[in-house]
């Protein structure tokens, strides 16, 4: 049996910041920036891929206007245009099933449009991240081995950048 609940979902940012109010509906989106493999014809008429390396992801957040997440995302957004330096992890984790989303480095690419509304109203703030992992997985049951094995998997390739780094 499947079970899934928005409210199951949680996003933490820089490891200790709680992110909420979220609206009804969609609420986050994450989208790879670039496909793993371009295609190429080649002469001969066959087709040839090359791989694109890349881990960076555009991920949005849409809360209601009165959300504290607002203020965290704004004065995250203000530390950064000061300093260049305000990235931090995000962990998107939907705590009922495997799927997860993990950066160590996300930032605040753009800050929401403010509207001043009869009707509440809702803000949309898009984060970037240069190292992302996106674990996509179900909300069915799995056993211990099962999930050590799907953590395994969608760790590899931020494993591989890291030791990459370090030889």
């Amino acid at each position: 049996m499947w079970t899934f609940s928005p409210d199951n979902v949680s996003v933490t940012i820089a490891g200790v910041l709680t992110l909420d109010g979220f609206v009804t509906g969609e609420f986050i989106r994450i989208t790879k920036d670039n496909p793993l493999y371009t295609l190429r014809r080649v002469a001969s008429g066959g087709i040839a891929r090359r791989k694109i390396v890349s881990d960076s992801y555009t991920i949005s957040l849409t809360v209601m206007s009165g959300s504290k997440t607002n203020d965290i995302l704004d004065k995250l957004h203000k530390l950064d245009v000061l300093s260049d330096k305000a990235k931090v992890p995000l962990l998107i984790k939907d705590r009922t099933g495997s799927s997860y989303f993990f950066t160590s480095l996300a930032w605040v690419e753009s800050v929401p449009d403010k509207t001043y509304s009869t009707d509440e109203s809702s803000m949309t703030w898009v984060l970037r991240c240069a190292d992302g992992v996106n674990n996509v997985g179900g909300n069915e049951t799995l056993n211990d081995i099962e999930t050590q094995l799907s953590f395994l998997a969608s760790s590899i390739p931020y494993i591989s950048e890291l030791l990459e780094s370090i030889r």
